[in-house]
């Protein structure tokens, strides 16, 4: 890599990251979800994958565009079509040709290794917009990184980025968490990436976890959301249960014990006016200051708070 010199002009004219998921990924950003072991990490970096590579709404969140989705599924990858067929029963068909799949680990650590530079030509050839890894630890410390070693974890995030930079691909890497429910290794991995997304699970609630932000360059905070794994039954394999899909359950309670959407209407329910107000009038209004500001809108209009009429939102009239 050579260095550049800019102007101030020269900095201005550098384009602005764009979201590919609304408040959630953004391009040419490198995003790490985390949470423990089958709490639902892998469902959600999947159920984000096939919304995507349709281009349509991410649970509210607005997906730019279909978007190419190259997932590396390090383990148990046999049952991953599975679950792209329970996601299909649930939600519609996937547009399959913007997928792609590499059903075994990569080495990601070691610089310049064969299977780096396979990775490297099936991404040039192919142009993902998005690179899932699943799991980052079998493709970097079962490779011999010591994720304690801040050098370690250095060299192979250095990788991933000449990857990410120089093809213009968006990395989602799904991590694990140590004991104490904190990113695992090196203080050098929260450093080494933009967005930090942790899941965690909701006491009394099974198979329900939180997302929630808790790291974004740059990146304005989403509102925590929580999400429920459903068991979906598939004809043609002939067991009780074949797979699962997520199911949004909305936006999770703050600390006084009302959502984020509840919030918004508190702020917003003497200013509607009859006509209507469009989603950019409630964000020049800044009633939200976190969080989806779309995500909120569509949870008050399923809750019939709000009724969205074209691109407005008005009260209901009866």
């Amino acid at each position: 890599m050579s260095l550049k010199l800019l102007s101030t002009q020269g900095l201005a004219d550098i384009p602005r990251p764009k979201w590919l998921i609304e408040d959630f990924v953004a391009e040419k950003s490198t995003t790490m979800l985390y949470g423990p072991w089958g709490l639902g990490k892998s469902f959600l970096a999947l159920d984000l994958a096939l919304h995507a590579s349709t281009g349509t709404d991410w649970h509210g969140r607005r997906v730019e565009r279909p978007l190419k989705t190259m997932i590396i599924v390090a383990e148990g990858a046999a049952w991953w079509y599975r679950r792209l067929l329970a996601w299909e029963k649930e939600y519609g068909a996937v547009d399959r040709d913007m997928l792609l799949w590499i059903p075994q680990p990569v080495d990601l650590f070691h610089a310049n290794n064969p299977e780096l530079k396979e990775l490297e030509a099936f991404i040039a050839e192919h142009e993902p917009d998005i690179l899932i890894i699943d799991t980052w630890v079998r493709c970097s410390a079962a490779y011999g990184m010591n994720e304690d070693k801040a050098t370690d974890t250095a060299q192979a995030y250095k990788n991933l980025d000449y990857l990410r930079d120089k093809y213009a691909v968006t990395p989602v890497i799904v991590h694990h968490p140590t004991k104490t429910g904190t990113v695992r290794g090196s203080g050098n991995q929260e450093a080494s990436v933009e967005r930090v997304i942790g899941l965690s699970a909701v006491d009394g609630l099974e198979h329900t976890f939180e997302v929630k932000d808790e790291k974004g360059n740059h990146m304005a905070p989403f509102a925590p959301f929580r999400m429920t794994i459903k068991g979906v039954e598939l004809e043609e394999f002939h067991e009780d249960l074949t797979s699962a899909v997520l199911v949004y359950e909305g936006l999770a309670p703050s600390s006084d014990g009302k959502s984020n959407s509840d919030k918004v209407w508190d702020a917003a329910v003497n200013i509607i006016p009859p006509q209507g107000w469009t989603q950019a009038d409630f964000k020049k209004l800044k009633v939200i200051k976190d969080g989806s500001m779309s995500a909120a809108l569509k949870d008050l209009t399923n809750r019939g708070i709000l009724v969205k009429d074209g691109s407005a939102y008005r009260v209901p009239t009866n």
